[in-house]
């Protein structure tokens, strides 16, 4: 099983006097079967609205494989932290978070990539990361 991540299209996003290209990060799972061409494609699990230089940095520290234009890995674990980090920076105003979303232990990244993405598949809707990301900032102290 591999762990991708495909950037799609999404309008400049503006934080203050500055805009940002902005991509629409989207987590799924893909399973190719061995002998054969054939891949199946899980469903998407999260979709988040992130700054694209900036996202793209954080998939090639943690390991990611850009590969037909996806972002590739087969460790769930560093599938969880781009999730996480993902929703924060689609839910805050900042770039806070990188370096609080590396040093996480693996169970916590575990629980909050679950619940953002259990919020997420909910409805579909982007907005519905709100809540559970401002819990996460209160547990860890962001601002």
């Amino acid at each position: 099983m591999e762990y991708v991540v495909r950037l799609t299209y999404a309008k400049k996003m503006k934080r203050g006097p500055l805009q940002y290209d902005a991509k629409i990060a989207n987590f799924f799972a893909r399973y190719p079967q061995k002998g054969t061409d054939t891949v199946f494609y899980g469903d998407v699990v999260l979709r988040a609205r992130v700054i694209e230089k900036t996202f793209k940095k954080f998939l090639m520290a943690q390991g990611f494989k850009l590969k037909d234009g996806l972002y590739i890995t087969t460790d769930s674990e560093k599938f969880y932290r781009a999730i996480v980090y993902a929703s924060l920076m689609q839910c805050t105003r900042h770039d806070a978070g990188w370096d609080l979303v590396e040093n996480l232990p693996y169970i916590h990244v575990k629980y909050w990539s679950s619940v953002l993405s259990e919020y997420y598949m909910r409805r579909g809707w982007r907005k519905d990361l709100y809540r559970p990301v401002k819990a996460f900032r209160e547990v860890y102290e962001l601002e």
